[in-house]
């Protein structure tokens, strides 16, 4: 069953792909969270708070556009995988 993890995977790849590695990790490392160059996460226990913080933080240093830019992905994957998403993802 996939969960968290997936999704915040996910959102690491896209951004990986726009923003470039160096900056999605660092904004990762800010949410705590620990990546590896492919943007899969090291961090094996993560939860809705751990994804909330990650969007927060990428709505800090980039803009809405980077969560509106994840946002209909992320709900698909929830509502398949019966997750509930972080208010900045509602």
């Amino acid at each position: 069953m996939a969960g968290y993890k997936e999704l915040i995977e996910a959102v690491l790849r896209r951004e990986m792909g726009i923003l470039g590695p160096e900056k999605t990790q660092a904004v990762a490392r800010e949410a705590g969270l620990r990546t590896t160059d492919k943007g899969e996460l090291v961090n094996y226990a993560v939860n809705k708070e751990d994804l909330g913080r990650l969007m927060e933080k990428f709505n800090e240093k980039y803009g809405l556009v980077t969560v509106i830019g994840c946002k209909v992905a992320l709900m698909r994957m929830a509502r398949e995988y019966k997750l509930e998403l972080p208010a900045i993802l509602q």
